[in-house]
């Protein structure tokens, strides 16, 4: 009787025999599990024989099912038994299992820590924006040394940007991650010694702590790309990166009551060991490395289908495991895709990188950051120089734009995913985002360089809150573009443009001291600023594009 009533159910799961409900197998292994009235399962119930050539349903796994009283109940044992179990991903995207809201997802923890390594990597480059005010008394330094102290970090950061993107598409970004915090981590706690040690030592630490944090921002949206689905990837992308800004407000705030309280060498000791806090909790967690290039070799099922992210289902009759339950999602290993050279993921990416969309990208990366790292860099020091603000209050005036930063952006992405699901076109949404993340602070710059209000701090400090806080709107808008166009080459594509950024950080923040060096105008530092962000909005509104692109396929 049990034996006909587990046939029954296995027919019922398949969506045949006779009284057969719809299939909750409606798409195959990969495709979306569905159920009526709008329940999902994440059941999987097939397994890779011997040759690993044909899928075939596994019938004994069902022998570790306690008995039932009906098939109902032993189809809602059988699918209790293994919700939530499927947290891997399957063609490239993790299951949604719709757990409580007090069991979240495993990509939910993944993201969780990817946040909270942002949040360490914008704390220890941010940390010397305000300690470079005492740094500079001590060591005699002027506008324009200053300005290249903080600009050479961009040097390391743009070099392991497209490499740390590439890296992480290829072997997975768990491991890049890791590595990049731990070298920038002990950069940041070197600091004071390379600071007395002399100019060069100084010079090069800041290098290579570019280097350390350039991988982060690849890795994780590779990660994101591997991880998270489809439709919360752009909620993902968005709160990773407003990260950033509570990574920026921890080091605006803490760095002050540190100097005031132990002098500047504690602000780079006590920042540089958060990552010993992190690294225990990264190391032992389950992040999927499963690539585009793994994905390609795949072999075919009896339809022709590929058999990707096949599950490991451990039955009575196997060691590993126990009680007959899936314990893993083990994508197969692609020796091509390991052998593959530079040469050949530069030849994937020039395609790409030579189309309007990712052009598009790389623009308006580049002429928004011009804005965002000049005035990260040189905030403190504007308030301590038009205002003489002491250094130990200045965190009361640099602390709101970025609060208000972090709030947006956390809402930013949530809230295109909610329009994307109303049924707003992706490009639609790309370009409302990024427009008002781009016009809203370069109207708000124009306003705080008007002469009437500039002598006010109070004003000032207001528009400029409230133009870096519309700027957050981009993290919906450009900072998950790569995610639309490129969903193969995220990381690379993401390391890409970031570059661009990267760049502009380097240029912006040198050139604004050069230019307080000579002119002594912070009006003329903020009317740059302006257009640069007016040519980056004109560029992205023409060439953004929110679907893959066919060079993306290969």
């Amino acid at each position: 009787m049990m034996a006909a009533n587990r046939m029954s159910v296995l027919q019922r799961l398949q969506g045949r025999g006779p009284g057969s409900r719809p299939a909750i197998f409606s798409q195959g292994i990969g495709g979306q599990l569905s159920r009526p009235a709008g329940e999902r399962r994440s059941i999987a119930l097939c397994q890779l024989d011997s040759e690993g050539d044909r899928m075939a349903s596994s019938t004994s796994s069902f022998s570790q099912v306690p008995p039932t009283t009906s098939e109902d109940d032993e189809l809602n044992q059988i699918e209790d038994d293994t919700a939530g179990l499927l947290q891997s991903p399957l063609q490239g995207q993790p299951r949604d299992t719709q757990s409580p809201w007090w069991k979240p997802p495993a990509w939910a923890w993944i993201m969780a820590m990817c946040t909270a390594s942002v949040v360490i990597s914008y704390a220890d480059r941010t940390n010397v924006s305000t300690a470079i005010i005492p740094m500079a008394k001590e060591f005699d330094w002027s506008k324009e040394e200053q300005g290249f102290i903080l600009s050479v970090f961009f040097v390391g950061y743009a070099i392991t940007q497209v490499i740390g993107g590439s890296l992480s598409d290829k072997a997975g970004g768990k491991g890049v991650l890791a590595g990049g915090i731990t070298i920038w981590s002990l950069c940041t706690f070197l600091t004071p010694e390379a600071a007395r040690a002399g100019w060069p030592v100084l010079i090069a630490n800041r290098i290579v702590l570019g280097l350390g944090e350039g991988v982060a921002f690849p890795a994780i949206h590779s990660i994101i790309s591997n991880n998270v689905p489809f439709s919360f990837q752009s909620s993902a992308a968005s709160i990773a990166t407003s990260a950033s800004y509570a990574g920026t407000v921890l080091a605006f705030f803490v760095s002050p009551l540190i100097i005031g309280a132990w002098d500047w060498p504690w602000v780079f000791y006590l920042f540089g060991g958060l990552a010993l806090f992190w690294i225990p909790f990264w190391l032992p967690m389950a992040v999927s490395s499963q690539t585009p290039q793994s994905r390609k070799a795949f072999p075919k099922d009896a339809n022709g289908d590929d058999t990707e992210g096949t599950m490991s289902w451990n039955g009575p009759d196997e060691d590993r495991g126990s009680g007959g339950i899936i314990t893993e999602i083990r994508p197969l290993a692609s020796p091509q895709g390991a052998r593959a050279s530079w040469i050949s993921e530069a030849r994937e990416l020039l395609p790409l990188m030579a189309t309007k969309p990712v052009l598009a990208i790389c623009i308006a990366q580049y002429t928004q950051s011009w804005g965002m790292y000049t005035l990260i860099n040189w905030l403190p020091r504007y308030f301590h120089d038009v205002f003489e603000i002491e250094v130990k209050d200045v965190g009361m005036y640099t602390l709101g734009p970025y609060i208000v930063q972090f709030l947006v952006g956390m809402v930013a992405g949530p809230m295109a995913d909610r329009l994307l699901a109303r049924g707003w076109h992706v490009v639609t949404v790309r370009r409302v985002f990024q427009s008002v993340g781009m016009l809203g602070p370069a109207v708000c710059l124009l306003l705080a360089t008007q002469p009437s209000v500039a002598s006010s701090v109070d004003f000032v400090t207001t528009v400029i809150t409230l133009g870096l806080g519309l700027s957050a709107f981009s993290l919906a808008g450009v900072s998950v573009s790569h995610l639309d166009v490129a969903p193969k080459h995220a990381g690379a594509i993401f390391g890409i443009g970031n570059t661009a950024a990267t760049v502009a950080g380097f240029v912006g923040v040198w050139a604004v001291g050069g230019i307080l060096e000579q002119t002594h105008s912070w009006s003329l530092v903020f009317a740059v600023a302006t257009a640069h962000y007016a040519v980056g909005v004109a560029f992205w509104n023409v060439w953004v594009r929110g679907e893959p692109l066919p060079q993306d396929r290969t």
